[in-house]
């Protein structure tokens, strides 16, 4: 049997991991900068082996009006942009390469090798979470890096991204729905949950009695749950609630930027949880540095430009921000089109991971992903596998 492209995607990204871990524990600086290469040379396998490809590539209306935007946008920010990071902005790219490449180009000869994806995809996802699980529940370890990510915040990511691509594999609908759930609760991301909620609600949310009447139970439920349960994301809704009722009482959504970090830790009782008014602080300072030229929202302020020209020099996380920030109104559109084009295709699919894929690109409006290599190859993959048979049979 011929391993197909997509079989050795999944290979790639186990050696990339394997190797990601080691370096979490050897710490050399040489073997880094060399792993760190390895994303750079996967792109151009693809595009070598698929460069035929690229002069036969079909093309629907929206996605030739994204590809406009896209190349209008690359040329403006390439152009103008007083900052630009070429690294940064290759990963960008990679994101519709991958797509198109996967939608047009990808032959697979005989099926996909299951055994390939059950670390990837499988056994990997699984040590993170336990990994998370015993530094939080065991050793009660307040640190939220897992293993080689920088955070649960990726490393929940990851999970939903592995869970999207097994279920496309598997169509084991039912269990993936409990394992999401399952996840989310347990690795306490208030913006995954958020996300989720959001994303079943308006995919598979039916407006009638009968839904309110769900809706309703599961609401009681889940406050039931606040009130009794030690889970961390429990603790987490209390504390930023509290949190933000405290600071409305005394503040306006103006004085974000002069209250300092102390001041809301003491709004919040002691508590350290300071990761919503984080987010809001810092995506309020790059609102006010877009606002004093307006010009760079057509080529953006360039790859780069949110840590180079905040106080907090780090990435939004926001990733929707940032493209509108670094990259400029045309690659923005560009993107969004992207992501709507596969949500509604996959919606006429498979509902489910319709609520999936909507709830990563949500996730993205309190995360940074797109600079994350293995979520974005497998995620935006897939899903060009999926659509690329325009005459597939609905599963929903």
């Amino acid at each position: 049997m011929n391993i197909s492209l997509f079989n050795k995607v999944l290979i790639f990204n186990s050696v990339y991991i394997l190797l990601l871990v080691i370096i979490e524990y050897v710490k050399n600086n040489t073997l880094s900068l060399t792993v760190s290469l390895l994303p750079v040379s996967l792109i151009a396998y693809i595009l070598l082996l698929n460069w035929y490809v690229l002069n036969k590539i079909s093309l629907t209306i929206a996605e030739l009006i994204l590809l406009i935007f896209l190349l209008i946008g690359c040329c403006l920010n390439i152009i103008f942009s007083p900052h630009f990071e070429i690294a940064n902005f290759i990963k960008f790219i990679f994101i519709f390469l991958i797509y198109f490449l996967a939608k047009n180009g990808v032959k697979r000869n005989g099926p996909i090798n299951k055994k390939l994806y059950i670390f990837p995809l499988i056994i990997f996802p699984i040590i993170c979470f336990l990994q998370y699980i015993y530094d939080s529940k065991v050793l009660g370890e307040t640190t939220e890096k897992v293993l080689f990510f920088s955070n649960r915040n990726n490393a929940i990511a990851y999970t939903l991204v592995c869970i999207f691509v097994v279920t496309s594999l598997t169509n084991n609908i039912k269990k993936t729905f409990l394992i999401t759930t399952v996840v989310i609760l347990f690795y306490g991301t208030l913006g995954a949950l958020v996300a989720f909620l959001f994303s079943y609600l308006i995919v598979v949310f039916k407006w009638n009695a009968k839904a309110w009447f769900k809706l309703f139970i599961m609401m009681s439920l889940f406050a039931l749950l606040l009130i009794y349960s030690d889970l961390t994301i429990v603790d987490r809704i209390k504390t930023v609630a509290m949190g933000v009722i405290n600071f409305f009482e005394i503040y306006s959504f103006s004085d974000l930027k002069r209250v300092d970090f102390g001041q809301i830790v003491l709004l919040q009782e002691g508590s350290t949880d300071v990761s919503l008014f984080f987010r809001l602080k810092h995506w309020g300072e790059i609102i006010v540095i877009m606002t004093e030229n307006y010009w760079y929202f057509l080529s953006g302020w360039g790859m780069g430009a949110s840590v180079s020209l905040t106080s907090m020099e780090l990435v939004p996380h926001n990733d929707w921000l940032r493209i509108l920030f670094e990259l400029g109104i045309f690659n923005f559109i560009s993107f969004s089109i992207l992501n709507f084009i596969i949500f509604f295709k996959l919606k006429r699919y498979d509902k489910f991971l319709s609520v999936l894929f909507l709830t990563l690109c949500v996730y993205m409006f309190s995360e940074n992903l797109i600079n994350n290599f293995l979520i974005i190859s497998l995620l935006y993959f897939t899903a060009g596998i999926l659509i690329r048979n325009e005459n597939f049979k609905r599963r929903t």
